[in-house]
């Protein structure tokens, strides 16, 4: 991955939301590619592209980003414009 050459190219999913598309959020963690897109989270392995894990966001809630490191976090929002988002 650190040689400057493309390694892989997968088409992520968007969601739609009022006041346009979510943005994606994108972090490794360990030999894991995690997307974050809105309506959900995919992860995949580094080394062969293959889907690892697939979720869907709750009931009134989206996938508002993913962060890696040690572990890998996963941070859903209400869906509810009128209140603020937070960590579950």
């Amino acid at each position: 991955m650190d040689n400057g050459q493309m390694a892989r190219n997968h088409r992520i999913p968007v969601s739609r939301i009022s006041d346009g598309q979510d943005t994606p959020s994108v972090t490794l963690t360990h030999a894991t590619v995690a997307v974050s897109f809105g309506g959900g989270t995919e992860g995949y392995a580094v080394d062969s592209g293959e889907l690892l894990r697939r979720s869907k966001a709750p009931d009134r809630c989206r996938d508002t980003g993913v962060a890696g490191g040690r572990a890998l976090l996963d941070r859903l929002s209400r869906a509810d414009p009128g209140t603020a988002p937070h960590l579950l």
